[in-house]
């Protein structure tokens, strides 16, 4: 019987328990044993209408022999098509926009969204709070008049961030002007200082990134780097500069997949000269919860004495491709070039030479 078992696992790593035909094994991707016989057969099977096997709050309806199990078994070449569970859309969603959302009174490590920098251009992923909300740097250049619009800064200087909540546009007034439009968020970076406006996953979800950068102040300067990030750098999802009075295209950035915890990060570079960098930063996050984010193995294929392995992937993730030779013990190997990154769709790992090595058995996990 294909079923599923918790053990192991984690949100991010999923194990399954074994079904065999004949010589072949099924781990969470899946293991191998080599076999004389020329001859596959079905060894466990459940008769009839199946069942529900549950653990918790996961199931499985059906058994092998039904197609809401597995679409497609073949024995002559190994082929698998289907079967297990795929993502589990939840009940809830929601979408989150940096300027409507945008507080004056509010940042911290837990809220939603906060306004942060760093002391060097490193993308890092550790980006210290801006510490407080006030005046901005321009306070008595913004016409007409007062309020200023103020904005989360680095102890009364950029970088900063704010949005223009007065109801109406302001001008910088100094000269050159430039304006402010009414419910823009405004961000500038510092001298050889990264501003960064994050927002906070709250629970496991796929997120969808919409979002423009586009320069306020066309006066001078040479224009910002800008990056969208997924925790650090080694998660960057989009990147591009422009020049001055440039922008970059309005951007979509889809399915990625995300954790309670995960950030995702907007950033501004100086790109060298921080003078005349006030940009405009539009960004909208639009989630939809899951219960659990699953990998699934899509096919499995023999092609001589290899075996292709293929299985489903979520955009902005890494993948590895491990083995051990026994599923109870011993440690998790990850097979060298095997580690893919995924992009929303159909990742193939081709295992040469898998049918005439001694038993192993293989998972694929995601990477943190």
């Amino acid at each position: 019987m294909f079923s599923r078992s918790l053990t192991e696992a984690t949100p991010k790593e999923i194990v399954y328990m074994i079904a065999k035909i004949a010589g072949l094994t099924l781990a969470f991707a899946f293991a191998i044993e080599t076999a004389g016989a020329q001859t596959y057969s079905l060894q466990r099977s459940v008769i009839g209408g199946g069942g529900t096997v549950a653990s918790g709050s996961y199931a499985v309806f059906g058994s092998v022999n039904q197609p809401g199990a597995s679409l497609d078994i073949h024995a002559g070449n190994f082929l698998l098509v289907g079967g297990f569970w795929g993502v589990r859309i939840g009940n809830t969603s929601g979408d989150f926009d940096a300027a409507s959302d945008f507080s004056s009174t509010a940042n911290s490590d837990a809220t939603t969204w906060s306004y942060r920098y760093k002391n060097s251009l490193a993308r890092d992923g550790n980006y210290p709070l801006l510490p407080g909300f006030g005046a901005t740097p321009a306070e008595t250049a913004w016409t007409p008049g007062n309020p200023d619009p103020g904005a989360w800064t680095l102890n009364g200087d950029v970088p900063m961030v704010g949005v223009n909540r007065t109801g109406a546009d302001r001008t910088y007034a100094a000269n050159p002007p430039f304006p402010w439009p009414s419910d823009a968020m405004l961000l500038h970076p510092g001298n050889g200082k990264l501003v960064v406006v994050s927002w906070l996953c709250q629970t496991t979800a796929l997120a969808n990134i919409s979002f423009r950068f586009s320069d306020l102040d066309p006066n001078g300067g040479n224009g910002i780097a800008w990056f969208v990030e997924r925790n650090d750098f080694n998660h960057t999802l989009a990147a591009g500069s422009f020049t001055n009075g440039g922008a970059s295209a309005s951007l979509i950035v889809s399915n990625i997949a995300m954790f309670a915890g995960d950030r995702i990060n907007f950033i501004a570079d100086p790109n060298g000269d921080y003078s005349f960098d006030s940009s405009r930063l539009n960004a909208v996050i639009s989630t939809k919860s899951v219960e659990n984010l699953d990998l699934r193995i899509l096919a499995l294929a023999r092609t001589g004495n290899d075996l292709l392995l293929s299985y489903n992937s979520f955009a902005g993730r890494n993948f590895a491709l491990q083995s051990r030779g026994d599923l109870k013990a011993g440690t998790w190997t990850s097979l060298p070039g095997k580690t893919n990154t995924g992009d929303g769709g159909m990742v193939q790992v081709v295992l040469s030479n898998a049918l005439v090595l001694p038993q192993q058995f293989y998972r694929v996990q995601m990477l943190p």
